[in-house]
């Protein structure tokens, strides 16, 4: 008997279907419609035009709400990535020779500008003394009341400055870091202190 009810139930539903599918009648004259299409009232079957999703279209809405933290990070910015306000620096530190602050592992802006600007009055006085040839010798710059030895000058470009040398300039930049390396080195291990045990 359920099976009776659930096949009767199931070509109810595929009726209903087929009549509400395609929109509108299939028999536009009126004497031609099937005799069973009368059976179902008109207020069950719903006009496919009152929905508008079933149009095709999709509305460019948001479907779902963004979280405060998206909203957060979009206005402003993640503390780990790049953020859109502007944060007081806590890494900058004074420089040991002028004073100046600059931020930790960087070179100090004064400082650099100062070696700038002695490297560039070297480099005009080298081009004015030599000219643009290319030389493969090493230079040796001397400032005001300077002397130099002549195993210390020989082979090499002279370039002298009529100024006194800075204080930050020290004589031993012009020495190669290899000289005076004693190649006849020992190496001697020792235990470390403290240790504990014997």
């Amino acid at each position: 008997m359920e099976l009776i009810a659930r096949l009767v139930r199931s070509s109810e539903l595929t009726l209903r279907n087929f009549l509400k599918w395609p929109p509108g009648s299939l028999f536009p004259i009126r004497g031609l419609e099937p005799s069973f299409a009368g059976m179902i009232p008109e207020h069950a079957i719903e006009p496919m035009d009152e929905d508008p999703k079933s149009e095709g279209f999709v509305w460019g809405v948001p479907k779902r709400r963004r979280t405060a933290e998206r909203r957060w990070s979009r206005k402003i910015g993640a503390e780990g990535w790049h953020m859109k306000i502007l944060q007081p620096k806590t890494n900058l530190i004074i420089c040991d020779s002028c004073g100046h602050h600059h931020e930790a592992k960087h070179l100090c802006r004064n400082c650099y500008d100062r070696v700038k600007a002695e490297t560039e009055a070297i480099r005009t006085k080298i081009e004015s003394q030599f000219g643009d040839n290319p030389e493969d010798r090493n230079v040796v710059v001397l400032y005001e009341n300077e002397t130099v030895g002549d195993s210390a000058t020989q082979n090499k470009l002279l370039v002298e400055l009529s100024k006194p040398r800075p204080a930050w300039f020290s004589k031993n930049l012009l020495q190669k870091s290899t000289a005076g390396v004693d190649n006849k080195t020992t190496t001697v291990t020792t235990k470390p202190p403290n240790l504990g045990g014997s």
